[in-house]
């Protein structure tokens, strides 16, 4: 898969847009909705007024009902065929959200027989009706959740989406093109996409045309407008974008060197835990001549970012503890996560490893691999 696209599709992940429990991989899309769930534990109405309203019709409360079933929310047990009759009550009278819903159940047969083209018949209905159920089925074959993985009925539903103004429809299909999944591989009309996308305030189209003008491609370079892209998908709360925005004030890249302004937009982009902007405020507070150099606090930020799994983290951070920088050394922690860092991924960390074993007491050694192999337990590392 192409460079860019992957950035596009991280950016997607993790914007807070919404998008169907079958889009995101969920198992049960009987027990969430296109619109999500966040709030089924906050309603102000009783069971009991839900279940009255819902019997007497009320495809609100059918809805809310649907989701807490599907859950085991609020006193109720889970049933999943329960959930897929309230949906089906409301998809009768012509709500979307139920009837895609329902789609789904069936196709999965959560709750209910499963019956694939009973589902897909369903969806397809609600997606030809609605843009936002487009995305959704698009979503659903380019990742093949439920269904078999199909691109070019994906490259359907977002082409659908996007001729009709959807600028997430409109990524999506750049995406493609750009990778040439469902479409002969087209790098014109993939940046074409991605800037009518971009154009239309989407951030993660902003982060990619971003990342064209950054990295030169399809496009002459120009970081002063890969600057300004990044800018406005992170002023939307994109942390990836937050995140480069930061790499360029740091490195002088399309602006000055700035480190405080660095510094700002890799503490933005933490707000989803993003490993890689904990990882680069680790980088920043330890070096020299910043104005800000802080070596407690790079530990801080690197020990987040090792233990969500950032391997030049878990690297970085045995090497504070080897060198007693900026936290007290300690050759048993230095050991632990070298070796971690080795087995998740910097594979070159062996003969590092070997020289930290030889420097320790024997007890020590032994504590620090119980404790290697306790973490290659709990992550299933061989």
């Amino acid at each position: 898969m192409n460079k860019l696209y992957r950035y596009f599709q991280m950016g997607c992940m993790l914007l807070m847009f919404t998008t169907t429990v079958a889009a995101n991989g969920q198992d049960n899309p009987g027990t969430a909705t296109l619109d999500g769930d966040k709030n089924i534990d906050n309603s102000s109405a009783s069971i009991e007024s839900l279940i009255l309203r819902s019997d007497n019709g009320d495809v609100a409360a059918q809805l809310e009902l649907a989701k807490l079933y599907g859950h085991g929310k609020r006193g109720l047990q889970k049933d999943l065929a329960k959930a897929a009759e309230l949906y089906g009550k409301a998809s009768e009278q012509g709500n979307l959200e139920a009837r895609f819903t329902l789609g789904m159940i069936y196709v999965t047969g959560s709750g209910v027989e499963r019956d694939l083209e009973k589902g897909l018949l369903l969806s397809n209905q609600v997606a030809e009706q609605d843009v936002k159920y487009r995305i959704a089925l698009g979503k659903i074959y380019l990742k093949g959740n439920f269904v078999q993985q199909d691109y070019e009925k994906a490259r359907y539903w977002f082409e659908k989406a996007a001729k009709d103004g959807s600028p997430e429809g409109m990524a999506q299909l750049g995406g493609l093109y750009e990778t040439g999944r469902g479409v002969e591989q087209d790098d014109t009309k993939a940046f074409k996409w991605l800037l009518k996308s971009a154009e239309q305030g989407y951030p993660p189209g902003e982060f990619v045309v971003a990342r064209f003008y950054q990295l030169g491609q399809l496009v002459p370079q120009n970081l002063g407008l890969a600057v300004e892209w990044y800018r406005k998908a992170a002023d939307q709360g994109l942390p990836t974008a937050q995140n480069m925005l930061g790499m360029m004030y740091l490195a002088g890249q399309g602006v000055g060197v700035d480190y405080k302004q660095a510094e700002g937009w890799f503490l933005k982009a933490d707000t989803e835990d993003f490993a890689n902007a904990q990882y680069n405020l680790g980088v920043l507070y330890s070096r020299e001549g910043t104005g800000i150099q802080d070596l407690e606090k790079s530990v801080e930020w690197l020990t987040k970012a090792a233990k969500n799994k950032h391997y030049m983290a878990q690297y970085r951070l045995g090497l504070a503890f080897e060198k007693g920088s900026g936290v007290e050394q300690d050759l048993v922690m230095a050991y632990y996560w070298i070796s971690v860092a080795r087995f998740s991924g910097y594979s070159s960390l062996w003969e590092t490893a070997d020289k930290l074993a030889k420097k320790m007491k024997p007890h020590n050694y032994e504590r620090a691999e119980r404790m290697v192999e306790e973490w290659k337990r709990i992550n299933k590392v061989k």
